[in-house]
């Protein structure tokens, strides 16, 4: 027996039969599935990574759920992208009971399929396959062979005549002896009895954006993928060696920690026998997400230790006018060579590296300066743990910076100290589809004239024009249009767009930044017609404003 209230009188009233709601249900349901390693099972998009020491396995428990009326059978394959059998399943299949017992624990296994080589990544697709709507349900797989804790590690040397780097597939460049952006057998260099192997301590690219806080995205110093600070590989590193006449070619593709943002990095390292002391790095950032991503700042962060007469203290500078532009650090020279400077007579403040633009991949850098480690990488600065690079400063720093600028020492006899060189090439507003792109030149010399504008004109010139005719090709048209309609460069297209371009073609205003951007219907000009599909695109569902020529 029991009772209810009476719909019509708000009464209880007892009944004979208890009512009790009953949800429906299907009588065979698609089954719910939980991990106990919180990865996603290693989804590629997931916000933890998947990951498996060189030669052992490692397993998660994938726990499949029936919450229908009857038992429902299961049966679990896998299809592999990348090499094949280091995926077990146990059970693989079986049948998934109701009532109280209606869940099924499978163990997945999952071991390394690299013999032994950490930094790699493998693919798969998992395949669970049941009676119910939904079936198949297919779980994508990314898994990383590494050391936990430790650095990505899947990286190889690039090298020209003149110099070569590591290079790594999370987007960090040097870091190990005669690997660093320094001199092939050279004296300078190679010598056991000098210490001048490094000029690139480390180098990476980093992506800066607000996400509720302040954020930094970073490779360097020893973040890993299982770090949300770090870059994660999509792919591994590639290099092709015989493709190209002119240069080799490596690639590597990664993406923030939070998934939101992709980069692909192509470098591109000349093989012609003069002295060809420089690389072509180029990034490529995009959107991974499905909504806009506003305020993304997008650059590089380069520990240059140029070799000096005393440890990694440098000095800097830059040259920016209408024929070049590039920041350089050039080592430390105290005028008291030690014994060992003796081996090969070379002047520490001969030696530079330099960071050079090329004014089309962007059109124009946001700024670039260089900054003192001690402030802003050492825990013994002001910023404590939150050091290196603390991610408030460094945001604030990057978006509201313009042009060039070098540290310079509140006390007059530091004239050098350990520096690092900051790149921001520019403040974006990422929307879904969005590619921004971004090229650098890394160049050294130990025999530079730094204080000649010719001398570094004449370099620059010379490596441009090689960039010129064997990068761009590679890369398409530059362009500057990030936000097609964007007249006022705001970051959105709106009505005020359409008013800027009233502005400037009626009242003498100023023009778009972007000409591309400016003339939203692609004839090739930019007047009313612009401003009128804007409007139309706007409040009347017209077609979308497309990059202008």
């Amino acid at each position: 027996a029991g009772g209810c209230i009476q719909t019509e009188s708000g009464v209880w009233t007892i009944n004979p039969v208890m009512w009790l709601p009953t949800p429906c249900r299907d009588v065979v349901a698609e089954p719910g599935y939980m991990d106990n390693a919180g990865t996603g099972f290693g989804e590629c998009s997931g916000n933890a990574a998947l990951t498996v020491r060189p030669n052992a396995d490692t397993s998660v428990i994938l726990t499949l759920e029936n919450p229908g009326i009857l038992p429902n059978d299961f049966a679990i394959t896998v299809a592999y992208t990348d090499g094949s059998g280091w995926i077990t399943a146990d059970p693989s299949s079986g049948t998934i009971q109701t009532g109280l017992n209606n869940t099924v624990d499978v163990e997945l296994t999952f071991s390394d399929p690299g013999g032994g080589q950490s930094g790699t990544l493998w693919e798969a697709v998992i395949t669970v396959t049941h009676e119910a709507e939904g079936s198949p349900r297919e779980i994508p797989i990314c898994l990383y062979v590494l050391w936990p804790g430790n650095p990505v590690e899947g990286h190889a040397p690039l090298a020209t005549t003149c110099t070569r780097t590591e290079v790594y597939n999370h987007g960090e460049m040097g870091g190990p002896d005669n690997a660093a952006m320094d001199f092939i057998n050279d004296c300078d260099t190679f010598n056991i009895n000098t210490t001048s192997t490094i000029y690139l301590y480390d180098g990476s690219t980093f992506i800066g954006r607000v996400d509720g806080g302040d954020t930094l995205r970073s490779t360097m110093y020893s973040n890993s993928i299982t770090n949300d600070d770090g870059f994660w590989p999509t792919t591994n590193l590639t290099i092709d060696s015989t493709g190209h006449a002119a240069y080799t070619h490596a690639e590597s593709k990664y993406r923030t920690g939070d998934g939101q943002i992709g980069v692909t990095t192509q470098y591109f390292v000349p093989k012609r026998a003069d002295s060809s002391c420089f690389m072509v790095v180029v990034h490529q950032m995009y959107n991974l997400s499905g909504s806009t991503i506003n305020g993304v700042v997008l650059g590089d962060v380069l520990d240059w230790d140029v070799p000096a007469d005393s440890n990694s203290n440098n000095g800097s500078g830059y040259v920016a006018n209408d024929s070049v532009s590039l920041i350089y650090q050039y080592g430390g020279e105290y005028n008291q060579d030690d014994s060992t400077e003796a081996f090969c007579d070379q002047e520490s403040d001969n030696r530079v590296a330099a960071v050079m633009f090329d004014g089309q991949y962007p059109p124009e850098v946001k700024n670039a300066r260089t900054v003192d480690n001690a402030t802003y990488v050492y825990s013994s600065g002001p910023y404590g743990n939150a050091a290196p690079f603390p991610a408030g400063v460094m945001y604030a720093m990057m978006k509201t910076s313009e042009g060039f600028s070098t540290f310079s020492s509140t006390a007059p006899e530091s004239l050098y100290t350990d520096l690092s060189t900051v790149v921001t090439f520019g403040d974006y507003t990422l929307a879904p589809g969005d590619t921004i792109v971004a090229l650098k030149v890394l160049f050294v010399s130990k025999d530079a004239q730094r204080q000649s504008a010719a001398w570094w004109t004449a370099w620059y010139k010379g490596i441009m024009a090689w960039t010129a005719a064997n990068v761009y090709p590679a890369l398409g048209p530059a362009t500057c249009c990030n936000v097609a309609g964007d007249a006022n460069n705001d970051g959105k297209v709106n009505v005020g767009d359409a008013v800027y371009i009233i502005t400037y073609v009626f009242r003498g205003g100023p023009a778009p930044i972007c000409a591309e951007e400016g003339d939203a219907n692609g004839d090739k000009k930019i007047n009313v017609g612009d401003a009128v599909y804007i409007i139309t695109y706007v409040f009347r569902g017209g077609p979308a404003p497309v990059c202008g020529g």
